[in-house]
């Protein structure tokens, strides 16, 4: 047998909007984008509400409806299409989406990174300096 609840709508929004609020600002970094997600969750949980069986508390309820409609903002988020500039993708590629023979990367890895991480070591001082500082660190506990 389940348990039933009324619950009244008002007393929700009023309880659980800041909370709400708070959670969904952190999950989604952008304000407007959390005030638009706690509005669609109370308008959620309004055409649900006869679902509700009263098995855990409204908080949890509307959390668990909120976290959904996170979920889905950020699957439209990667399902969009990537907007490159023309100008950009032009650079590289040609009209078929291939690399450019000119921008290709090297099979074996960028030759320019190796370059330089070969000439970053070869300075005596900046060896010196990393060794001075890993010291430091591990004398003062920073490793630890």
């Amino acid at each position: 047998m389940t348990k039933t609840k009324t619950i009244n709508l008002t007393e929700l929004v009023e309880m659980y909007t800041r909370e709400l609020y708070s959670r969904a600002v952190h999950k989604v970094s952008d304000a407007e984008l959390a005030k638009d997600l706690v509005q669609d969750t109370f308008l959620a949980a309004v055409e649900k509400m006869d679902t509700f069986r009263g098995d855990s508390l409204p908080k949890t309820w509307l959390i668990s409806i909120l976290n959904h409609k996170i979920i889905d903002v950020y699957r439209k988020k990667v399902n969009q299409p990537l907007n490159i500039d023309d100008r950009v993708f032009s650079k590289y590629f040609d009209e078929e989406g291939n690399w450019q023979e000119a921008k290709r990367p090297d099979r074996n890895g960028l030759k320019t990174g190796r370059k330089m991480r070969a000439t970053y070591w070869m300075m005596p001082n900046f060896k010196r300096s990393c060794k001075n500082a890993s010291m430091l660190f591990l004398k003062n506990g920073a490793y630890a």
